[in-house]
């Protein structure tokens, strides 16, 4: 099995989302909170990687189904 090592890694600044507490944890309040979206560069001997998760577009029109 072929070895991964990773050289360094940076966490870049993004996306941010506002969504209210109570779909980040059960029996939380409506108060609005930001939460950051960060990606992530990785360097690796082979070359770099951007590593980004992402959001379903539908987030946009239902962040809570989605």
């Amino acid at each position: 099995m072929a070895e991964a090592k990773v050289k360094r890694m940076w966490a870049l600044p993004g996306a941010e989302l506002t969504v209210p507490r109570s779909l980040l944890m059960h029996g939380a309040d409506e108060t609005l909170v930001t939460v950051p979206c960060p990606s992530y560069l990785i360097e690796h001997p082979k070359g770099l990687v951007l590593f980004d998760t992402g959001c379903h577009p539908k987030v946009i029109d239902d962040a809570v189904g989605y």
